[in-house]
């Protein structure tokens, strides 16, 4: 990466220097995981991500690490293939950590893509202190959006979408997963980000015929040569093959920058992103969404394409005054919370206590908590 000038952090070395001069235990002993010894490592990154474009993230300070009285409790014994058992011997320890946010300072939005490391930046990390949004693609298999970790499979969300939105995206892996190199990441965002589908579509028909005359290929896949589902087979085949190597397209290849983009698509996604940031009319798009039955996320594109057309556009169509958002924001608040273990134990005992029906405590709540939000400006 560095031949190349690609931006990025490698720690190994600097945290092996680390270990026998560390007063603590670097990792955990019966852990993989570098736990609280990862605000050293996320410090020194958000540190790096602003060196590159002087973004204004906030400062971040880890002035001391405190032991505590407690013993660390994981157990990674079987996936650290250890001969024996070993002691837990392991305290825990939580970080003094300050962020200062002064005159110029801004909150990124980013994006993390890679494997389970990720977790220890918000479970030792004030991470709404110093990010305004963050994305975490867990294997770039599950998408966990926002600070509550909303869990989608990755396929269901508009990732073209999250990668321009973020102000930065962090791909990260630790030294036994380079095997699995960046979890199909880059080959996905390279496609999204510079091939149309009728420019991808056009590939198809010369790798098929690739394949056809690949004597390896049909050796492995024998049973399709003269089924009547060859062309079929072949197609999707095809498919794999560009999505696995986008550099057969041209205009990919090489080291140096792509040279072709997807800017019809990019164009609608920024559109819609710039909507998404404004309050007002991301509200009125939810509440017709609401309305509707629809996937918000349809209406969004809808919006969008209305903006670039030149198109009414349904924000003029949508009244949002201060009772209709409520309402809609109390709706919403009440189906995440019917749908949430915790929530509804918390609502029943409540309930219970107060001489309350469930469903009375929790329009009750919910609209305690709208009106919160009201009061300090969330809303609008």
């Amino acid at each position: 990466m560095t031949a190349i000038d690609f931006p990025h952090v490698e720690m190994t070395k600097w945290y092996q220097s680390m270990k026998d001069t560390a007063s603590f235990l670097l990792f955990p002993k019966r852990d993989m995981h570098w736990r609280y010894s990862a605000v050293f490592g996320y410090d020194s990154l958000f540190s790096y991500m602003n060196s590159l474009n002087d973004f204004g993230i906030p400062d971040i300070h880890v002035d001391r690490l405190v032991r505590l009285d407690t013993m660390y409790c994981e157990n990674d014994e079987q996936t650290l293939n250890l001969i024996f058992p070993i002691g837990n011997d392991s305290p825990k320890y939580r970080a003094d950590i300050s962020v200062d946010c002064g005159e110029g300072c801004r909150k990124p939005k980013v994006l993390f893509v890679g494997d389970s490391f990720v977790w220890d930046l918000e479970t030792y990390m004030p991470w709404r202190e110093f990010m305004d949004y963050v994305e975490i693609w867990f294997y770039n298999k599950s998408a966990f959006l926002g600070f509550e970790k909303e869990k989608h499979p990755i396929g269901d969300i508009n990732r073209l979408r999250s990668i321009l939105n973020a102000d930065y995206v962090v791909w990260y892996s630790s030294g036994y997963q380079w095997g699995l190199s960046s979890y199909d990441f880059v080959e996905d965002a390279l496609l999204r980000l510079c091939v149309s589908d009728s420019l991808f579509d056009a590939q198809i028909p010369w790798v098929m015929d690739s394949l056809s005359h690949d004597s390896l290929f049909w050796k492995n896949h024998y049973q399709w040569r003269y089924s009547e589902h060859r062309d079929d087979s072949l197609r999707k085949y095809a498919v794999k093959t560009l999505r696995d190597d986008p550099e057969l397209i041209p205009g990919l290849g090489g080291e140096t920058m792509p040279t072709i983009r997807n800017t019809q698509a990019i164009q609608l996604v920024q559109q819609a992103n710039a909507i998404a940031n404004d309050k007002q009319w991301c509200t009125a798009l939810r509440i017709q969404a609401s309305r509707t039955g629809r996937l918000f996320d349809d209406i969004l594109d809808e919006e969008a394409e209305n903006v670039l057309l030149g198109r009414p556009l349904m924000r003029q169509e949508i009244q949002v005054d201060t009772a209709s958002v409520i309402e809609f924001e109390v709706g919403k608040l009440m189906n995440q919370w019917r749908n949430n273990a915790e929530s509804v134990k918390y609502l029943e005992d409540k309930a219970q206590e107060r001489g309350m029906t469930f469903e009375e405590m929790l329009e009750a709540d919910a609209r305690w908590v709208v009106n919160e939000r009201l009061e300090n400006g969330e809303l609008f």
